[in-house]
Parts: C-alpha cells; structure tokens; sequence
C-alpha cells in the first residue's frame, strides 16, 4: 500500500515538473538573451543628442548636468571636439550652423539661463530674454540646418506658454508667439533661413489645443494648425516634416498647406514619447520612434513595453514608406529577444544615430528617461543594447 502511494506521488510530481517546465521554457529563452546592464557614462535622463563642428571637428553632444562628447575616432571627452565647462547643471542642448545652445540652471529653484558657443571660440554667450512673460525657459530646438534657435518658455504665474526666438544678429532671446502649449520640436523647410520655418507644440495641461505654427523667414507672419498635443518633430531625407501626436503616436506630415495625418500610428492604445530619428544601414532606411506605457505577457509574467518602434522608409529618397511599424525592431537590432530585455524596458526621450562625419560605423545612441544614455554595438562580440560607457 505504501509503495503504491509512493508510485502515485512520484507520477504527481513528475507531470507537475514537467508542466512547469514547459511553461517556463519561454521565460528561460528570453533570460538567456538578457545582457548584463553597464553602468552608463552618461547617467540620469540625458538630454536630447546634437552634432555640431567644433574647430573642424564634427563631434557628437549629450548632457546630463555636464556635457559630454564624441568622436568615432577619439572617443568619449577627449581633446577632439572639447568645449569649455558651465557653471551648472545643463538641461538641453541644441545646434545650428554657427552656434550649440545649452540651457542651464545653476541651482535648484533659480531660473534657466541660455548659452552658446560658436564653432571655435572659447567661452559661452549668455543669451538674454527681453521679453518679461515668459521667463522661465523650458525647452530649447533649432533644424541644425539653419541659424536661429527657438525656446518655449513658461509664464511664471501660471501654465501659460509662449515662443521665443533667438536673432542671429543681435543674441537676445524675444517673444514670437503667446498663449501656446510647450514647444516640442522646430524644422525648416528648405536651408539657411530661407523659407518657413515649423514648431510644433504639446503637453496639454493648460486647456488648450496644441499647433503647429508657420513661421516665415522674415519672422513676420504666423500660421497656427491646431493638432491636439504634439510631442515631436523631425524632417526626413525628402524634406518632409513629420510631427508625432501622444496619444496612439499618430504621425502627420506638414506643408505651407497645413497638417495631414498619415494614416500610421507608432503607438496604437500607447502613447509615443516624441523621440524620433533617422536610422540607415546597407539598403535599409528606417524612420525610429519612441513608445511608451503598452503591456505585454507571457505565460507566467507580464511587464510594461517601452522602447521604440520601426517606421520603413523607402530606401531611395528615404520617403516614408505606407506600412505598419515594426513592433518589436527587427531591423535595428539583430536579436529582438535581447532588445525586449534591455532597452525595450525604458521609455526613451531621444534617440540619434551619428553621421559619417561623426562616426564612420554610425553607432546608434538613445537617452532613456532615467537609466542613463545607451548605445546599440558589439560588446563581446555580441550587438546589442546596452548602457554606452
């Protein structure tokens, strides 16, 4: 009688192992693609990455509190591409032709202050505000193409937004367009200030519809397109202006005519973090774009889904292409499971990969919200992502 028990134990135990074993399989599987996290070089929520030349150099910038830069051929803060330390704690970063901007706060509660620095002098400007509104500067963005810079700063007695814009001739910071939401991107359509320039507005906190605003080169006339709660703004190799909504990523493109949607989404029951950038390798052309806030499952677990989305584009003239994203990547990176266990658990705020001149190998670089600037290469002789050191 006992040993029968014993029989009937064993069979119990066995198929109870045997179907937690087959239950776990996927789990084992995308443990055994993690990668151990490094620490990052760049801690914290980096700030947004520019390229700018520094005394012939074209060199790579990312922020967190101090700058930092790059260069394929020197590497990480090396005498290529140096520039001056500032007093403070550096919150974004921008580049034109002839000038980076930095926006800095040199202590906590003290209003930000705009600088910049041109391509081979040897101090930082501070950039003035002449207007009284809206002081307290929030956001910094220029298409790199062209020589002015625009802001969005704050009313300091409440949620009230405004645009500002730097002059290229005399460096003071002036009022453009009130009672806006947060600025959230800027391009230009053609090259060196010659045609309309478009800022994209969003963060609806205060009540209001955001836009897209046309700006003429003359900074003389104004164009509002209402579209609810922009977050970002990019041009494609076309000359095509983008502009991505939170709410499902919706994406838009836009003319002297006006906002049009696509038809595509990044993000559908998600929401899209606004980060956007141009991604190219051999014959593929990708637009990327940061999601954030879906849930995903497996048979055992569930977590958040962050990361970033893959938006084809054609591979001739970079146009975009008329198809749904690829969710998971699986164009950018070469192991998808490895890409859920690592970057696919951050939301990202930026993202860029480096030009030629930069980088010869085109490292592809995010800042994540709060886990440090990463950076998709071999390490071990892996591709992967991971924390950039």
């Amino acid at each position: 009688m006992l040993k029968n028990k014993f029989v009937i134990v064993t069979v119990i135990l066995s198929g109870l192992l045997m179907v937690f074993s087959c239950n776990q399989d996927p789990i084992f599987f995308k443990i055994s693609n993690e990668t151990l996290p490094k620490k990052p070089r760049v801690q914290g929520g980096p700030t947004n990455i520019v390229e700018f030349k520094r005394n012939g150099i074209p060199t790579m910038y990312v922020a967190s509190g101090s700058i930092h830069w790059y260069t394929g051929d020197s590497g990480w803060d090396s005498h290529d591409g140096s520039i001056p330390p500032l007093s403070g704690r550096v919150i974004g970063l921008a580049a034109t032709i002839d000038h980076l901007y930095a926006l800095c706060i040199s202590e906590p509660g003290v209003i930000a202050t705009l600088w910049r620095i041109g391509n081979t002098e040897t101090f930082w400007t501070n950039i003035p505000i002449v207007d009284s509104t809206y002081i307290l500067i929030q956001t910094i963005y220029a298409d790199p193409t062209t020589k002015r810079l625009f802001a969005g700063g704050r009313n300091n007695k409440g949620n009230d937004y405004g645009i500002l814009v730097c002059e290229t001739t005399q460096p003071t910071l002036r009022l453009l367009q009130g009672n806006t939401e947060m600025l959230t991107g800027a391009a230009s359509d053609t090259l060196n200030d010659t045609g309309n320039y478009y800022l994209s507005t969003g963060f609806p906190d205060t009540g209001k519809t955001g836009s897209v605003y046309m700006v003429n080169n003359a900074l003389s006339l104004i164009t509002p397109f209402p579209v609810e709660n922009l977050m970002g703004m990019i041009k494609l190799e076309t000359g095509t202006i983008i502009v991505i909504q939170r709410e499902n990523g919706t994406l838009y493109t836009v003319t002297s005519g006006g906002v049009f949607s696509t038809g595509l989404a990044a993000a559908p029951s998600k929401w899209a973090t606004g980060a956007m950038a141009l991604w190219e390798k051999n014959t593929d052309k990708m637009l990327i774009v940061g999601i954030q806030g879906g849930l995903y499952s497996t048979s055992t677990s569930s977590s958040f889904k962050h990361g970033y989305v893959e938006f084809r584009l054609n591979s001739a003239d970079g146009a975009l292409v008329a198809s749904p994203p690829n969710d998971p990547p699986t164009i950018t990176v070469a192991n998808s499971d490895q890409y859920q266990g690592s970057l696919g658990k951050h939301p990202i705020n930026f993202m860029h990969q480096t030009s030629t001149a930069v980088d010869s190998d085109r490292l592809f670089f995010v800042s994540t919200q709060a886990a440090g600037l990463w950076s998709y290469k071999a390490r071990s002789g892996v591709e992967q992502w991971n924390a950039e050191e």
